[in-house]
Order: C-alpha cells, then sequence, then structure tokens
C-alpha cells in the first residue's frame, strides 16, 4: 500500500493533479506497485570488490563524459548540428 501511495504521489508530481488525469494513475501506482514488487530481488547485497570494480569502471567514464559535454557547450563554435533524423 505505502509503495502504491509513494508511486501515485510520484505521478501526481509529474503529472499534476487534474482530475481527469486521476484514474490513469492510480491504474499506473497499482501496476508500478505490484511490477516493483514481483521483481525486486530476493535478497539484496553488495560486494565491496563489486563495488570497487564498478567504480574503477564508472568514474573515469563519467569523468570523460563530463568533459566532452563540457567542451561541446563552450565552445565558440559549437560542433553540434541539431535537427531530426528521419
Amino acid at each position: 500500500m505505502t509503495r502504491g501511495a509513494g508511486f501515485l504521489a510520484l505521478w501526481l508530481v509529474l503529472m499534476g493533479p487534474a482530475m481527469k488525469d486521476l484514474p490513469v494513475g492510480v491504474v499506473a501506482a497499482a501496476a508500478a506497485a505490484w511490477t516493483s514488487t514481483v521483481l525486486w530481488p530476493a535478497r539484496g547485497s553488495l560486494s565491496f570488490p563489486g563495488v570497487l570494480r564498478f567504480l574503477v569502471r564508472f568514474l573515469p567514464q563519467a569523468v570523460a563524459a563530463g568533459i566532452d559535454v563540457a567542451r561541446r557547450a563552450f565552445a565558440l563554435v559549437p560542433p553540434l548540428q541539431p535537427g531530426f533524423v528521419t
């Protein structure tokens, strides 16, 4: 029940408290609560070596991506070509 209320609160924050959207929000929150209950792992544990491997692999890539975005955003002539790909 608490999980469903949390999902419904998230729905209300994202969509606003319009009464016409509330039935869809209730159904979506119920589906999300049921799905998260079914898919939740039986036991969740973190291992220190696993977290360390993740950080060693993730942090350099995150820093490189941040530098790349900053370089593109602050370039005098941005190497971006906005548009739609069809």
